[in-house]
């Protein structure tokens, strides 16, 4: 079943749909659910939590059955140290439940064998309290559903932890990868370690892959927000992601913690909305880390102020990646297609290569794609006089044929400089021809190298002066001495 929206508490609501799309809707003075198919009323399996002696039980049995809904409706369910194991076609709705548990483990777990396929928790506080070691583990999990707070009071509690087995059944695509789950409003609450942590297994290899988050909240983590350990691709967090990393050294998001650096399959994990939020006095947080990983896309990423040891951390293994940018109230971007990119406290630097890159051709294209004629620019700031160019680089709008600018502000000087002894700034026309050089020596015109100024020799008062001018002239390349004695 797939979660609309939660309506409980209304005679009649429509608030879920089966996997072909009808509409369900229970029945609240019976606590029965139905669906309608052809005319007909058809009740489906909904039993009510109370009905069992533990929700464990309620579990178990209705996925002897066949699958279902269970309803838990008191508003406080107390496991002591139980795990809930959770099974294939059982989904758990407890909106308004608070459950909580005292052990030591997982509180919320998955056989260690096969696939969970289709399962689900909806709404309700799960409460791991403050020993256990995970608030849910899922292992290889295939298009289930969740929607609910996971709750703990540790800094080393991970709150949500997506595992693969490698041994047992398959699901319908004939492998054991924790794939196409819907995590939809999850939050996480209290405090933790790890928000979300993922990892896969190289045997085959298993991966966690193409699940969808929408609107990921994390309150409070000690060490990570969001850890794409190993063997994590295509895994989507849609709408607004936001997490509060609350401790020294913490890591708002991180792409291949565990060997960073080597390729351990993590690529192409996602954000469309991603804040990270690091208030309070601490030191060495970072916002976002990409280690040996690539194709991740970051469309709109707010951290400040800065983390203290920085917005963002990229390794040279990193290779390529988008992120748009808030700072200072505009937007900027970071762009790898092959290459690294790296901004330090005070630096706004962009780089485009690095040490993946060999022959290559490298480039920026301002303007690609045009279906009609417009004007380009490139403008550089670098002072608070001239706000929107200090120097200008135009292509102007007049078609194929329209003019070109270098356009410069202020009173200082526009220079052009070779730093390279030896080095020179020559100017062709169409053909290739050199019309204009200088170098080291001095300058040259129309073909001719570079000469130092010359000095004219002779008389003035008969041609000899004249006959040196010409000479130099025509050595500068200024003219062709044509005259005859």
């Amino acid at each position: 079943m797939e979660k609309v929206r939660s309506k409980i508490g209304v005679p009649i609501v429509d608030d879920f749909r089966s996997d072909t799309g009808t509409p369900i809707v229970i029945d609240e003075s019976t606590g029965l659910a139905y669906v309608y198919v052809n005319g007909a009323i058809v009740q489906l399996n909904q039993y009510q939590g109370d009905a069992f002696a533990t929700v464990q039980a309620g579990v178990d049995a209705i996925n002897a059955l066949g699958g279902g809904l269970l309803v838990l409706s008191k508003p406080s369910y107390s496991f002591g140290t139980t795990q809930l194991t959770l099974k294939s076609n059982v989904v758990i709705l407890a909106e308004g439940v608070t459950a909580t548990y005292t052990g030591s483990s997982a509180f919320i777990t998955s056989a260690t064998t096969g696939v969970l396929e289709h399962a689900g928790i909806i709404g309700g506080i799960w409460d791991g309290g403050s020993s256990c070691t995970k608030v849910m583990e899922l292992r290889s999990a295939y298009k289930c559903k969740f929607d609910c707070t996971l709750k703990s009071n540790s800094a080393t509690c991970i709150s949500l932890d997506m595992l693969v087995n490698t041994s047992g059944g398959t699901n319908p695509d004939g492998n054991r990868n924790f794939a196409f789950c819907d995590f939809d409003g999850l939050l996480q609450e209290g405090s933790c370690g790890k928000g979300v942590h993922m990892k896969g297994d190289s045997t085959t290899p298993t991966v966690v892959t193409l699940n969808t988050f929408t609107g990921y909240n994390a309150r409070d983590c000690a060490v990570h927000g969001i850890d794409f350990e190993a063997w994590c691709d295509y895994n989507k967090f849609i709408g607004s992601t936001r997490i509060a990393i609350t401790a020294n050294n913490a890591i708002g998001v991180e792409w291949n913690s565990g060997t960073p650096g080597s390729n351990v399959g993590v690529y192409s994990n996602n954000f469309t909305d991603l804040a990270v939020d690091n208030f309070g006095t601490k030191t060495g947080r970072v916002g976002i880390k990409m280690n040996w990983t690539k194709d991740n896309y970051v469309a709109y990423y707010f951290n400040e102020p800065a983390a203290e040891g920085g917005a963002y951390s990229f390794s040279a293994n990193a290779q390529s990646y988008y992120v748009g940018h808030l700072v200072g109230g505009t937007v900027s971007f970071i762009i790898r297609t092959k290459g690294t990119y790296y901004q330090g406290a005070d630096q706004g630097l962009f780089f485009i290569g690095g040490a993946d890159m060999s022959t290559e051709t490298a480039g920026a294209v301002i303007g690609f794609g045009r279906t009609g004629s417009g004007a380009s620019h490139l403008s550089l700031v670098g002072d608070t006089t001239y706000t929107d160019y200090g120097i200008r680089i135009v292509r102007n709008s007049g078609g194929a044929n329209t003019s070109s600018q270098i356009l410069h502000k202020g009173t200082g000087n526009l220079e052009v400089k070779c730093q390279t002894a030896g080095g020179q700034f020559v100017v062709y026309d169409s053909g290739g021809n050199a019309k204009f050089v200088t170098n080291d020596t001095g300058v040259g015109f129309q073909g001719s190298a570079g000469l130092a100024k010359p000095t004219i020799t002779g008389s003035r008062a008969g041609n000899a002066a004249l006959a040196s001018l010409l000479a130099q002239l025509a050595n500068y390349g200024l003219i062709t001495d044509g005259t005859t004695a």
